[in-house]
C-alpha cells in the first residue's frame, strides 16, 4: 500500500518553458534521499525499516524528519521483495553524498540516490498550425472501421498522467474514471489506498493531497480527448477510444518544479487503482538513469500496465527516452503519413501515430487543433484500448505485439528512414481484424554474414525481429545460442562447445535481442548463432520463423568462422630506441621521440590520453601551449621488425588524427631500410582513437626486416593538426581451426625468430583427423615431428625442450621444410608411433627439432598440448 503525499513540493522560481528537456533547469532537492531495498519479506513498518539504517550516524548533525514507502514489488518476479523509500533529512544544508556513501554501505541497500526535479516545460506540445483538417486521423488511422466493433469498453481505464484534466468538459465528463471506493468531500481515505477523496484521480504536485487532478491547463485535457473523448454522444469530437475510461493523473503544473518523486508516485497510483494503459506526453530524457524513475517504469511493467510516451519534438534520431524499453515510443506523423518536421524518431522508437493538427478537447467545453509527439503517443494508446476492449482475456504483451505488428508500413512516404519509424503508423481495424503472423528475423547487426570469416574477437551483435516477441520465452535459457562444433565438427551433437553470452534484458520496447561475447571465441574454426525456434516467438504463442518461408517452427540460423591471431611482435610504443624522426619545411609540431604522456584538453585537437592505457604513445608535438603541425611533412620512422619467421603477417597500430582541416596522415612501409616506401592509407581524421591493419605482403615483402613510417602534414589552408600512434602488433592468422594449447618458448634460428608449430584436424581419436604442421623454418632443412607424455622447459642446444616423458617418441618420416620455411605431417592416431598413444582422456604434447642453417646445434619450436577426446 502507498502512503499519501505529505511533503510539501519544493517551491522554486521558475524560468521560461523550454521545448527540450536538456535545456530544463534541473536541481536536487535539498534533504531528500531515495533508496531501494531489498529484503526476504516485505517490512512491516517503514520507520523501523529507517531506523535500522542508523543515518543519523552517519553525521552527527543529522536527523530523519520523516520516511515513507513509494514503491514496493517483486522486481521481475523474483523472490526479494524491493521496497523504494522517501527519506527527508534535516538540516537541509547536509552534504547528501555522505548520506548517500553511507547509506550504500547498508546490507540489502540495492541504492541510493537524491531526489531531483526539473523546472520548465517538458510537455511536447507544437504550436496550433489551422490548416490542418478536422479529426482527419480517425478515417487514416481506420478508426471509423474499427468502431464497427468495439468503441471501446469501460473496463479498459487509460490513465493520462499531465497536468491535469477538465473533468466537467461535455466530452470528457462522461468517460472520467470513478474510485466507487471513495466518498467525495469526507476528508477519509474510504478504499484505504493512501490516499484521501481521490473520486477522479489525483494531483501529486501541490501541497495538503490535493485530490483534485483539474487545474486548468490544456495539454492534459487536449491529450485525454484524443485517448477517450466520448464517441457516438451529438456532441464535439470523437476520441479514438471514446467508450473507454480516463483516469486523470496531474504530476505537472506550470512554475512547479517536476520531480522523480510525482512522476514516481503518478505512474504508480495509476497502476494500483486499475489503469491497463498509461499515457504520457512528456519529455523524459532527463530521467535517463534516474534510478527512482527507472524503479517506477519497471513497477508499472512488472504489474501488466502498457505505458506510451512521447518520442519528443526534436527532430532528433534515437532520442535518449529509448533507453526506457519499459515503454513504447510514439513518432508523429501529418496527415500524408509523412514523419512530422519535427518528431524524433530512430530504431528505439515503436510506433507512429497522427500527431500534426490533431483536433480533440480543450477548456471550457471548447475544442482546438494542437501538434506534436503529446498528440501522438494518446492516439496510440487510443487504438490500444480498443484492442484490449475486444479481446478483454489479452496480457500486456499481446495488445502491444498486436499494435506494433499491425501498423501501416509508410517507408515510401518517407524515404531514407527506413527501419527508423518503428511499425509504422497505427491502423486500428487491421488490429482489431488480423491474425498476427510467425514472427521473423529483419535485420541483424554485429555478426558476419553467413559462411563469411572473421578476424580475431566477436563482440556485440544485435538481431531485430518484425514483431514483439514474448519477453518470458527471450528471456528464458536457451533463446539464443552461440556455439563451436566441437572436436567432431557437426553441430548440433553432444560435444558441440557453446559459447557464453551476455544478452541484455528483452522488454516490449527492445526492438530486438541485444548480446554481448564476453571474451574472445575458445579456438579457430566453425561458429553458428541460433534463435532457436522451440523457445522464441510472439505473445500468442506463434514459433519464429526463421527461415521466411511463411512457416514457422524454424530456428534462424547464421553460420561462420574464426580465424585464430597469434601475436608475432608486440610494441607497446613505450621506446623510442631505434625510431627516428625526419622533417621536411616544417616550422612546428614534429614528431616527439621517445613517446609523451598526453596533455589534452584546451582548443586543439590532441589525445586527452594513450590508446593502450600505459599512458604514453609517440605525438606530434606536445608542448602544455598544445601546439600543433605546422607545414610539414614530419615524417615519424618505426625501428625495423624482423618479420622473416612469418610467411604471411599482418600489421595492426593505434592512430589518433585530430584536423579542422582535411589535412592527411600518411602510414607507409618499407623492406629495405627506408630506401623506399609503399603507402598503406591516408587518413585525413579518426573518430578518436582507431586501430588501423594491414597485410604487410599486399605493401612489400615480409621475407625481412620491416620498418613504417607515419607523416603528417598541415599545407595549403592553415588548420589545428595534431596525431598520435600507439600500440603496434604483428601478427599471424590461422583460419584452419588450430586445436590443443600452444605453450613453451620458440628458439630463435640463425635466420629468424624461430619455429612455431600447430595442430590441426579434430582432438576427436575417431575422427583420426591431425596434422602437425611448422612455420617459421629456414627452408629446404630436415626435421623431426615428435611427442611426449608430459612438458618440459629444458634447454638443448639453441632451444629449449617442451617434451618429455618415458615415452618420448619420433613421428617419422622426417620431413623437409618448403622454400617459404613450412613442414606438416598427417599423423595416423591408429598407427605407427601414435598406435596406443591417443587415448580419450590423455594428452600429447608436440614439438618440431630441426638442425639450423648454421650448424650451431639443435633447435625447436614451440610447442603444443592436446587432449583427446
Amino acid at each position: 500500500m502507498l502512503l499519501p503525499l505529505v511533503l510539501s513540493a519544493p517551491t522554486l522560481a521558475a524560468p521560461a518553458a523550454l521545448a527540450q528537456m536538456s535545456e530544463l533547469e534541473r536541481t536536487e532537492i535539498p534533504g531528500r534521499v531515495v533508496v531501494s531495498f531489498e529484503s526476504a519479506r516485505a517490512p512491516q513498518r517503514i520507520d523501523d525499516l529507517v531506523a535500522e539504517w542508523a543515518i543519523e550516524s552517519i553525521d552527527p548533525r543529522l536527523e530523519v524528519e520523516s520516511a515513507r514507502q513509494l514503491l514496493q514489488w517483486n522486481r521481475r518476479g523474483a523472490p526479494e521483495v524491493t521496497t523504494v523509500v522517501l527519506v527527508e533529512v534535516s538540516p537541509k544544508t547536509v552534504d547528501l553524498a555522505l548520506v548517500m556513501a553511507g547509506l550504500r554501505d547498508v546490507p540489502g541497500v540495492r541504492w541510493a540516490a537524491p531526489s531531483v526535479g526539473y523546472l520548465g516545460d517538458p510537455r511536447e506540445l507544437v504550436p496550433d498550425d489551422p490548416s490542418y483538417g478536422s479529426q482527419y486521423h480517425h478515417q487514416l488511422m481506420r478508426n471509423d472501421a474499427a468502431w464497427d466493433i468495439t468503441l471501446g469498453d469501460p473496463s479498459v481505464v487509460i490513465a493520462v498522467t499531465d497536468d491535469g484534466v477538465d473533468l466537467d468538459h461535455e466530452d470528457l465528463e462522461a468517460n472520467i474514471w470513478t474510485n466507487g471506493g471513495e466518498v467525495a468531500g469526507d476528508g477519509v481515505d474510504n478504499d484505504g489506498n493512501g490516499y484521501v477523496d481521490d473520486v477522479h484521480g489525483y494531483d501529486f504536485v501541490f501541497d495538503s493531497g490535493d485530490a483534485n487532478p483539474d487545474d486548468g491547463n490544456e495539454h492534459g485535457t487536449h491529450c485525454a480527448g484524443i485517448a477517450g473523448a466520448r464517441t457516438d454522444n451529438g456532441v464535439g469530437v470523437a476520441g479514438t477510444a471514446g467508450r473507454s475510461t480516463l483516469m486523470p493523473v496531474q504530476f505537472f503544473a506550470t512554475g512547479q518544479a517536476w520531480t522523480d518523486v510525482i512522476v514516481a508516485e503518478a505512474l504508480a497510483y495509476a497502476t494500483d487503482n486499475g489503469a491497463r494503459i498509461i499515457t504520457t506526453s512528456y519529455n523524459i530524457n532527463g530521467w535517463v538513469g534516474n534510478p527512482l524513475v527507472t524503479a517506477a517504469f519497471d513497477y508499472l511493467y512488472d504489474h501488466g500496465v502498457l505505458h506510451f510516451n512521447s518520442a519528443g519534438n526534436g527532430s532528433e534520431l534515437d532520442p535518449a527516452r529509448q533507453a526506457f524499453e519499459q515503454t513504447l515510443l510514439v513518432i508523429s506523423t501529418e496527415p500524408s503519413d509523412e514523419k512530422s518536421g519535427f518528431s524524433n524518431y530512430g530504431t528505439g522508437c515503436d510506433i507512429c501515430a497522427p500527431g500534426s493538427g490533431v483536433l480533440a478537447t480543450t477548456l471550457n467545453d471548447t475544442y482546438d487543433n494542437r501538434s506534436g509527439t503529446s498528440m501522438a503517443a494518446p492516439n496510440a494508446a487510443g487504438v490500444a484500448a480498443l484492442i484490449w476492449s475486444a479481446n478483454p482475456g489479452w496480457t500486456r504483451d499481446q495488445v502491444a505485439a498486436q499494435l506494433v505488428a499491425t501498423g501501416d508500413s509508410i517507408d515510401a512516404q518517407n524515404p531514407g528512414l527506413e527501419g527508423l519509424l518503428g511499425g509504422g503508423r497505427v491502423n486500428s481495424f487491421r488490429a482489431l481484424t488480423e491474425t498476427l503472423p510467425a514472427p521473423r528475423v529483419t535485420q541483424v547487426a554485429g555478426l558476419p554474414d553467413e559462411g563469411a570469416a572473421i578476424l580475431g574477437e566477436l563482440s556485440d551483435f544485435s538481431i531485430r525481429f518484425d514483431q514483439i516477441l514474448d519477453p518470458s520465452a527471450v528471456n528464458g535459457p536457451g533463446a539464443i545460442v552461440l556455439a563451436n562444433p566441437g572436436p567432431d565438427d557437426v553441430f548440433g551433437t553432444s560435444d558441440d562447445v557453446r559459447v557464453p553470452l551476455v544478452v541484455d534484458e528483452y522488454l516490449i520496447s527492445s526492438n530486438g535481442i541485444e548480446c554481448t561475447v564476453p571474451g574472445p571465441l575458445p579456438v579457430a574454426g566453425a561458429y553458428r548463432v541460433v534463435v532457436d525456434a522451440s523457445v522464441v516467438g510472439n505473445p500468442f504463442g506463434a514459433a519464429l520463423d526463421g527461415d521466411g518461408d511463411g512457416v514457422g517452427g524454424d530456428s534462424w540460423v547464421r553460420h561462420f568462422s574464426a580465424c585464430a591471431v597469434s601475436v608475432l611482435v608486440d610494441d607497446p610504443a613505450e621506446s623510442g630506441a631505434g625510431w627516428s624522426v625526419v622533417n621536411q619545411s616544417l616550422s612546428a609540431g614534429a614528431w616527439t621521440v621517445p613517446p609523451e604522456v598526453p596533455i589534452g584538453g584546451g582548443v586543439r585537437n590532441d589525445p586527452p590520453t594513450d590508446f593502450d592505457g600505459s599512458g604514453r604513445c609517440f605525438l606530434t608535438e606536445n608542448s602544455p601551449g598544445n601546439s600543433d603541425v605546422d607545414g610539414g611533412p614530419t615524417r615519424l620512422i618505426s625501428r625495423a621488425y624482423d618479420l622473416s619467421g612469418s610467411s604471411d603477417p599482418f600489421v595492426s597500430v593505434a592512430v589518433w588524427l585530430g584536423t579542422s582541416q582535411p589535412d592527411p596522415l600518411d602510414i607507409e612501409l618499407s623492406d629495405d631500410d627506408g630506401v623506399t616506401w609503399t603507402l598503406a592509407e591516408t587518413l585525413t581524421n579518426t573518430d578518436g582513437w582507431e586501430v588501423k591493419s594491414y597485410r604487410v605482403a599486399d605493401f612489400v615483402s615480409p621475407a625481412g626486416e620491416v620498418r613504417l613510417r607515419f607523416s603528417v602534414d598541415d599545407s595549403g589552408t592553415p588548420s589545428v593538426t595534431e596525431a598520435g600512434i600507439d600500440a603496434i602488433k604483428f601478427f599471424e592468422v590461422d583460419c584452419s581451426g588450430s586445436i590443443g594449447t600452444r605453450y613453451c618458448q620458440t628458439s630463435p634460428n640463425s635466420v629468424g625468430s624461430g619455429a612455431r608449430i600447430r595442430v590441426t584436424g579434430s582432438a576427436q581419436v575417431a575422427a583420426n583427423d591431425v596434422t602437425l604442421d611448422a612455420r617459421g623454418l629456414p627452408p629446404s632443412l630436415f626435421g623431426i615431428f615428435f611427442t611426449g607424455t608430459t612438458q618440459a622447459r629444458s634447454p638443448l642446444g639453441n632451444g629449449t625442450l617442451c617434451v618429455s616423458g618415458s615415452g618420448v617418441t619420433r613421428l617419422d618420416p622426417a620431413v623437409v621444410s618448403t622454400a617459404a620455411g613450412e613442414a606438416n605431417l598427417a599423423i595416423d592416431l591408429t598407427a605407427g608411433p601414435m598406435s596406443g598413444l591417443a587415448i580419450p582422456g590423455t594428452t600429447s604434447n608436440f614439438q618440431f627439432w630441426y638442425r639450423d642453417v648454421v650448424g650451431a646445434g639443435s633447435n625447436l619450436s614451440d610447442a603444443v598440448s592436446v587432449t583427446w577426446q
